[in-house]
């Protein structure tokens, strides 16, 4: 079960790095850019250096570890180091999150007034994506699902105060939960599908209909339909899409990069499904080794998969 907890970490740190390199970038530009499109299984040569990955791996960590701090009350640890990250590297970071952190600074640590100050300033304006690396620790975590449920929706809407996010975040919560023991992956999948929509709100389901309707139909999809842009349904459809259709981590990943667009976001949870699937030792040890910083990821998994509750 460590194997699972640390490839996870792992997985979503290669796909975020990977993906970060290919970032808004169509498959022309991949050809023209590096030579060969990125199919390694197909025999091509990989020369993309991973790195250090974006704001997604860096939110991933302060948020396990916020968890292992303080399991009860994560959230101002995990808003006081993003604040600190973020006065690191402002240009990192999205408008959701920067807009969460005036809220903090002007009321404290009152969920309420982050989500209506949130709201008030950002309406209707939706991605999503920023919640996505919160949700993946949540779900290693916290091991009963009414209370990854409660964590999980209030970690999400510290910057995402949204039914959509709220549906795809409890989703992939769920997915991540069920692979840790499941051996099929469509099972898996129906089984998230049916625990969403057992633990939210009717209205909320109500208001999340169109994503609901695509996470569904996943199945009677072709690859050509998937999209790449940054709204959050379009990241959690296609990693979850390549996951279901594809039968080892490496391809897993690389194709999830390989679609371009919001690349690190999409590669990253597409990682994460694939290393907690498969383990950490199916993962390319290739390419972990050009990651620059491999052991605090896996040793956040091996702390969550210790201290899980």
């Amino acid at each position: 079960m460590k194997e699972k907890y640390t490839g996870c970490l792992l997985g979503f740190y290669l796909g975020d790095a990977l993906g970060v390199t290919l970032e808004n970038m169509n498959e022309k530009e991949i050809r023209n850019k590096y030579g060969v499109f990125q199919e390694i299984a197909g025999g091509g040569p990989f020369n993309l250096p991973p790195g250090e990955g974006s704001d997604d791996t860096k939110i991933l960590i302060i948020t396990a570890t916020s968890i292992l701090r303080a399991p009860e009350n994560p959230y101002p640890l995990l808003l006081e180091a993003l604040q600190e990250e973020v006065l690191k590297r402002p240009e990192l970071y999205g408008t959701a999150t920067r807009t969460a952190l005036e809220a903090y600074e002007l009321f404290g640590f009152i969920p309420e007034k982050i989500e209506s100050y949130l709201i008030s300033r950002l309406g209707e304006r939706l991605c999503g994506n920023g919640s996505l690396p919160r949700i993946i620790p949540t779900a290693l975590y916290y091991s009963d699902d009414d209370v990854f449920r409660n964590y999980a929706l209030n970690l999400s809407r510290l910057t995402h105060p949204h039914s959509v996010v709220d549906y795809t975040g409890l989703f992939l919560g769920f997915f991540v939960k069920e692979l840790l023991t499941e051996v099929n992956r469509l099972k898996a999948y129906e089984e998230a599908l049916k625990k969403a929509d057992f633990y939210l709100k009717r209205a909320t389901l109500t208001k999340a209909r169109a994503s609901r309707e695509r996470l569904y139909r996943l199945s009677y999809l072709n690859a050509c339909d998937l999209k790449t842009g940054g709204f959050v349904t379009d990241t959690v459809e296609a990693a979850v899409y390549i996951f279901l259709a594809e039968d080892n981590p490496l391809d897993i990943i690389i194709k999830s990069a390989n679609l371009g667009g919001d690349a690190d976001s999409r590669a990253a949870l597409a990682g994460a499904l694939a290393g907690i699937y498969y383990g950490r030792e199916k993962l390319p040890e290739e390419l972990l080794k050009k990651l620059t910083e491999p052991s605090q990821l896996e040793q956040l998994g091996e702390l969550l998969w210790v201290k899980k509750w």
